[in-house]
């Protein structure tokens, strides 16, 4: 795949669209979320993105420890101030996320190119992704976000039928932009109980 296509892609890790977070108010009955609300809401899904992302072993370019060396590479690259072909051969190796990270820049200058692989290395994480808790992390934040927007503490409302409730609506509408809605009822009662046993007030934004 060529450069001038692979610099297509969308953004990633991407963030919430102004129709997503119109339906994420709507789930508790407002028409619009506060800048501060939105903020952390772009934080946190941003975060829930890294989490959520399984390192393949086979394709060691396309782990956060891959995608950090070749941005370097590419770096190193630039400074050397080599043929620009051999820099694009090397942009044309990462993968969809390395190259979101890199956003828009011009790939025929050298110093847009250095610019853009330093600031997609700084967003990086340091740290591994934690699939496995990923969701639950991601709850945990919509708590003190779903407290600020609503003024109210979230609760679980189960009965026969399932589980249902405002909170629950806010966090499948926070969710559903990702397909990830599918047995949260789990983690939304491991999130609450865990705020209810460190015996904590849900602190504000």
């Amino acid at each position: 795949m060529g450069l001038t296509v692979k610099l297509m892609f969308n953004e990633w890790p991407r963030r919430y669209t102004h129709a997503e977070l119109e339906a994420i108010a709507k789930s508790v009955g407002q028409s619009n979320l506060d800048a501060l609300a939105v903020d952390r809401l772009q934080e946190s899904v941003e975060a829930y993105q890294w989490g959520s992302l399984v390192d393949d072993r086979i394709f060691p370019f396309s782990t956060n420890k891959g995608r950090q060396k070749s941005l370097r590479h590419i770096i190193a690259l630039c400074e050397q101030e080599v043929p620009l072909e051999e820099i694009k051969l090397e942009l044309n190796g990462l993968d969809t996320i390395a190259l979101g990270l890199l956003g828009s820049f011009d790939p025929s200058n050298r110093g847009k190119i250095k610019s853009a692989a330093e600031g997609a290395l700084k967003r990086i994480p340091k740290q591994g992704p934690d699939p496995k808790r990923a969701r639950l992390n991601f709850i945990e934040d919509l708590i003190c976000i779903y407290s600020r927007v609503t003024g109210k503490r979230p609760v679980r409302v189960v009965d026969k039928v399932g589980e249902y409730g405002e909170f629950h609506d806010f966090v499948k509408a926070a969710l559903e932009p990702f397909k990830a809605t599918q047995g949260c009822e789990a983690d939304i009662k491991v999130a609450l109980h865990r705020k209810r046993s460190k015996h904590t007030r849900v602190q504000p934004l």
